[in-house]
């Protein structure tokens, strides 16, 4: 179980998580594989067999071990299609005040995202949202294609003990990286256009928001602000 008082620092996932894209993604997955003459793409099948790396999730959504020259025509294709999918949306509803509210409370923000580190950090301006965070961190050409060594990597960077870190994400590859590296985790669930099914979540034993404030409130619920300093002071531990 969370022990709030540890935590001091939130670690935000990107993609599905403070960018609410994940229908683009799944979309743009359907739309690629379609193209290829691959088998059949829907939301169900996405949400059954989606896990990390990309190429393991292409593999098992073709029922078949792709080539490489597959493998890097759905990867380029997927930029592509997504980029187009993509430019209706924009920031999870709640995000900013979200963001703020958690910044209110003393935590320090930082973020943390599988995709491209080039690509993510004129996205991230645009939402206005880079005050907010103390480190911003995409993918980069050197890392793995899991979060786990990137999620330890990025707390090396900002000096952080993984027992006062709290990841907020929305899959699998998410818990499992928090939980490698000895951070907490809460994951968001989107629901129809959520990545993975509830049930791979539900069992990975980590709580489970249904939307980006609840994934908070518990974190919050535990902070006040101290009337003399300003800066937060812990009212409860929960063991």
């Amino acid at each position: 179980m969370t022990r709030f008082a540890e935590i001091d620092h939130i670690v935000w996932d990107w993609n599905g998580t403070l960018f609410a894209d994940t229908a683009a993604l799944i979309d743009a997955t359907i739309d690629i594989f379609a193209r290829a003459g691959l088998p059949t793409v829907t939301r169900a099948r996405y949400q059954e067999h989606h896990t990390q790396p990309i190429p393991l999730f292409y593999d098992r959504l073709a029922e078949r071990d792709l080539s490489d020259e597959e493998q890097q025509w759905l990867a380029e294709a997927f930029q592509e299609t997504y980029v187009r999918y993509r430019q209706n949306l924009g920031l999870h509803p709640q995000a900013r005040d979200v963001l703020r509210q958690c910044a209110d409370a003393g935590f320090a923000q930082s973020l943390l995202s599988m995709y491209p580190h080039e690509k993510l950090l004129p996205l991230v301006e645009t939402a206005d949202i880079t005050a907010f965070f103390r480190r911003i961190d995409g993918l980069r050409t050197d890392e793995a294609a899991k979060k786990a060594p990137h999620l330890r990597r990025h707390l090396a960077e900002i000096g952080a003990r993984p027992e006062s870190v709290l990841l907020v994400g929305d899959s699998v590859d998410d818990a499992l990286a928090a939980r490698e590296c000895g951070a907490h985790c809460v994951l968001y669930h989107a629901g129809r256009d959520a990545l993975h099914s509830r049930e791979h979540f539900e069992a990975l034993d980590v709580p489970i928001a249904e939307n980006l404030r609840d994934a908070v409130t518990a974190l919050l619920g535990h902070r006040q602000p101290n009337q003399d300093t300003g800066r937060p002071t812990w009212t409860t531990t929960t063991p």
